[in-house]
């Protein structure tokens, strides 16, 4: 799917305008944040490239809000896909055994 058949095509600047404002730093990116998601895109977990769909047109760069959801989804979809099980943690039983068990072979003091 291209772009250019979204039924509202924006210039990047306003793009930028419409997206939420960051958590951190309570304002909207900066245009040229959008446009570096345009040319160099943003690597997924799965180590995947990603890039938001974009045009030239009229001597500037424009996308879509449509073409926004879809990068963020790709993205999303990325990650989900490449985070690993989380390994089970040890019991404090099982530390507690650990701990005796190398300070018996000398490699940690009592205690500590």
């Amino acid at each position: 799917m291209s772009v250019l058949d979204d039924r509202e095509i924006l210039p990047l600047r306003l793009i930028a305008r419409r997206l939420p404002p960051s958590a951190r730093t309570g304002r909207h990116p900066h245009p040229s944040v959008v446009f570096r998601w345009c040319k160099s895109g943003l690597r997924a977990r799965s180590g995947e490239r990603v890039f938001l769909e974009h045009a030239r047109a009229g001597g500037g760069t424009v996308s879509s809000l449509e073409a926004v959801r879809r990068f963020f989804e790709r993205l999303e979809d990325g990650e989900r896909a490449a985070v690993p099980e989380a390994a089970p943690r040890a019991t404090a039983a099982e530390l507690a055994e650990t701990s005796r068990a190398l300070v018996a072979a000398g490699l940690k003091k009592r205690g500590g």
